[in-house]
């Protein structure tokens, strides 16, 4: 478990980390907590929202919107 509170610290040193939700995080009871302590490391969590990313003329949009109603959601 140290491991993985060191990972989002070290990452972030190096490069943008986002991080995406399952449905298992979404649904347990300290997922606000995980959310916010993401947060504060500096780790960009995608919740409802889309961001644009470019590198010289390449271009990605990392998206990421939860929908109750959604087929594939449990």
């Amino acid at each position: 478990m140290i491991y993985l509170a060191y990972f989002p610290i070290k990452a972030v040193q190096s490069a943008p980390v986002y991080y995406v939700t399952g449905n298992h995080e979404a649904s347990m009871s300290e997922y606000d907590k995980l959310k916010t302590s993401l947060e504060m490391f500096g780790v960009v969590v995608l919740e409802d929202k889309a961001i644009p990313l470019e590198n010289d003329d390449e271009k990605i949009t990392l998206t990421f919107y939860w929908r109750v109603d959604c087929p594939f959601s449990i």
